[in-house]
């Protein structure tokens, strides 16, 4: 099968043709490219089966790619570092995903699910855009034997744990991620997660109440988180209560 990989990481495209020499006997590497513009060129130029299709590319998405090929007739394995894309659409007919730093077990996985495909997955691409217009907002919570997916709409808060972070969410559940507090503020904080605390983050659609004589905020899973006095004002505000 004529396989083409676009990633914008000289070290991922590697990797990825390292896997496919080694666990994909029946793909054949026929070129690379390391951008929408340059994978469009490629695409047409060659004409692959198979593409593995980095998902945030330098000059665009794969989308901005996926647009401008007209014709979808090969199929399509993503590649992302970040789950918050509408990953589970990702996982019908003739579509997969592999999430960075990629599995060999999911690596292997995904070609076997191409290879038993005997149609391409170009009527998807819809499909996946409205999963992603939609919000599944999930994301990947790294921790010390892998990772896990999870959605942020169950996610209440995050806490420092030294250069650990707690994830708590709902229904008592609590993973320990390799990642520290501020990856994650900067992975969720335009996604309705507010900063309270240098200790704390949380979820502002899990506030039940605010407590002013303590400066605190009572989450819905019962959890009391005290509000500093520098990040106070920005709460309120953020809560609209001002």
């Amino acid at each position: 099968m004529k396989t083409l990989i676009v990633d914008d990481t000289k070290l991922n495209r590697a990797v990825m043709s390292k896997f496919i020499k080694e666990y994909a006997p029946k793909l054949e590497v026929i070129g690379e490219a390391n951008s929408v513009e340059s994978g469009i060129a490629e695409i047409k130029a060659k004409k692959p089966e198979l593409v593995f299709l980095d998902i945030e590319l330098g000059d665009g998405n794969a989308f901005d790619l996926l647009e401008e090929v007209k014709g979808i007739n090969f199929h399509i394995i993503f590649i992302t570092a970040y789950n918050h894309y509408a990953l589970d659409a990702f996982k019908v007919n003739a579509v997969d995903y592999l999430l960075k730093p990629i599995n060999i077990d999911d690596f292997i996985r995904a070609v076997k699910k191409v290879e038993e495909k005997s149609k391409p997955p170009g009527a998807l691409l819809s499909k996946i855009k409205a999963e992603m217009a939609a919000g599944a907002n999930l994301i990947s919570v790294s921790t010390s034997t892998g990772f896990e997916t999870i959605n942020i709409n169950n996610l209440v808060r995050c806490e420092a744990d030294g250069k650990y972070t707690l994830c708590v969410l709902e229904k008592g559940k609590a993973i320990l991620s390799s990642k520290n507090l501020k990856e994650f503020e900067s992975m969720l904080s335009q996604l309705n997660f507010f900063r309270v605390h240098h200790s704390h983050l949380i979820n502002l659609n899990k506030v039940n109440s605010f407590i002013r004589s303590d400066s605190k905020v009572l989450m819905d899973n019962n959890d009391e988180i005290v509000i500093s006095q520098r990040k106070r004002r920005a709460f309120l505000e953020e809560m609209n209560l001002i």
